[in-house]
């Protein structure tokens, strides 16, 4: 169910149902089976917990979910990719200089410089998540379907952070920072094509790109 979204996603999907689109290339694999983006929404559901809610003094009412499972997965599979360690503290590499107006007397000033850094950064992965990850469009009508969905698009794009930092050492025009439409563009597609030789199947690229140099650990 989590790879076709993902391939859909890293082929240059934007919506659930191009999983539908990217399954008819997908199909082509010997002995290949994908779901359609029905049966990739109806997991989506079954994955789904009840929303928080919480009423304020004012009598507003407002939700939200913490699917502290998928949560916690996310959370175990960012620290075993080596994205996050314990204690970490991330340093963004250039200087630069702004005036911070706040009302916030009680920390201290490196303490909101730290803060509003965080901000920065988290608001890029915001940009990169909306954009590259699908997240521009929610496939539900329930925020907690859409909290199962965002996680899962979440976990592909640190898995697309460690990917692509392998790449950018091999492919020409691939950077560590590279988003998902230059990934696309020179990594994803090549003409290639499944043959059986010696009772197996094979996939041939023709290309000279070196595919054949990957390896993960």
């Amino acid at each position: 169910m989590i790879s076709p979204l993902w391939s859909a996603s890293l082929c240059g999907g934007d919506f659930l149902e191009d999983v539908g689109e990217t399954g008819k290339t997908l199909r082509l694999a010997p002995g290949a089976r994908v779901p359609s983006a029905d049966t990739v929404g109806r997991a989506i559901k079954e994955l789904a917990t009840d929303s928080i809610e919480y009423t304020s003094k004012a009598g507003n009412t407002y939700a939200f979910n913490p699917c502290e499972k998928l949560n916690g997965l996310l959370l175990d599979v960012t620290m075993q990719l080596g994205l996050l360690k314990r204690g970490q503290v991330v340093v963004g590499e250039r200087y630069v200089y702004r005036c911070i107006l706040t009302d916030d007397w009680e920390h201290t000033e490196k303490e909101i410089i730290e803060l509003y850094n965080k901000r920065g950064g988290r608001e890029k992965d915001f940009d990169v998540l909306n954009n590259d990850f699908m997240w521009k469009h929610l496939p539900c009508s329930w925020m907690k379907e859409n909290a199962v969905f965002m996680i899962l698009m979440a976990m592909r794009k640190n898995f697309y952070t460690y990917l692509i930092a392998k790449l950018a050492a091999l492919f020409f025009g691939l950077r560590p920072t590279s988003r998902a439409k230059n990934f696309v563009y020179h990594f994803i597609t090549v003409p290639a094509k499944w043959v059986r030789r010696s009772r197996t199947w094979q996939i041939n690229f023709y290309t000279d790109r070196p595919y054949d140099k990957l390896q993960f650990q």
